[in-house]
């Protein structure tokens, strides 16, 4: 008996399966072997399944992503070049004591009681740092450094006041030079070691932060050891950088400035590179 298409069509998922019993199945095969419309859909009927497309993400998403990276790339560079600027500012701001000589100076009592100093060598880019009243003196400290202005026969007055006091100079080679009035005895003005300490206290927090975050390395909350980590490894790099292995300082408060600044954006431009890093993935 021929058995109609549509009939047949309906038993080919079964007859493709197997499952069909055998008089069925020699029934299918009978028509398949006179009907190529039905060997036809068999044939459709074995082809494997076409994968459902992936969902593409939206043209705003994905505006809004590339802006994204593009913005983290920018302050990841930025925030770099900023550190190197201020390195250097540092090192071309580097104040360098000038060496005592006899004829450096010149002293001249006035007739009001202050003392006029005249520095009499000509000098390429010196700074004079005002005179200051501790422990009964006064100390004076004459800089060179590589911005400074070209000047030569730069003078300072000394108040009555401070011309009652004996008058140093200090060059941080050994004891202070004495310029005016009597000295009691021997004074010394030596470097600050105040970066050094801070140095210190960086190195412990480094050592702290890693141990925490070997202890916390299968848990979740590791913001703070982590950022603490990256803050103090960045101060040491600055440190280096600025400072070399030394820890003292003629002008401690400004060297420290300019290793925390390079610090800072030395830290903020790894947080923006690892943020890029992640959304590159």
């Amino acid at each position: 008996m021929k058995l109609p298409c549509n009939l047949i069509r309906d038993l080919l998922p079964l007859y493709g399966e197997g499952l069909c019993s055998p008089e069925t199945t020699d029934a299918v095969q009978e028509h398949l072997a006179v009907c190529s419309e039905c060997r036809e859909a068999l044939k459709n009927l074995q082809l494997p399944a076409p994968l459902p497309p992936e969902p593409a993400l939206p043209l705003r998403t994905l505006k809004r992503e590339l802006a994204r990276r593009w913005f983290l790339s920018v302050l990841t560079a930025v925030l770099l070049v900023l550190a190197l600027a201020v390195t250097a500012a540092a090192w071309m701001t580097r104040r360098t004591p000038v060496p005592f000589s006899p004829e450096l100076i010149q002293t001249e009592l006035q007739s009001d009681g202050s003392v006029l100093a005249t520095i009499t060598v000509p000098n390429s880019g010196f700074r004079l740092q005002r005179t200051r009243v501790e422990k009964n003196a006064c100390f004076l400290e004459i800089w060179t450094y590589p911005l400074a202005p070209r000047s030569s026969g730069q003078q300072f007055t000394l108040s009555p006041t401070e011309a009652a006091s004996p008058l140093y100079y200090t060059d941080y080679q050994g004891e202070d030079h004495l310029l005016w009035g009597e000295a009691d005895g021997g004074v010394q003005t030596l470097p600050r070691l105040v970066l050094s300490y801070y140095l210190l206290l960086d190195l412990g927090i480094l050592l702290l932060s890693a141990l925490l975050l070997f202890l916390l390395r299968r848990q979740k909350p590791r913001r703070v050891p982590a950022h603490m980590l990256l803050f103090s490894g960045c101060y040491l790099i600055a440190h280096l950088c600025i400072k070399g292995f030394s820890g003292l300082s003629m002008d401690a408060g400004r060297d420290f400035l300019f290793i925390l600044s390079a610090a800072a954006l030395l830290s903020g431009s790894a947080l923006a590179a690892g943020r890029l890093r992640q959304l590159s993935r």
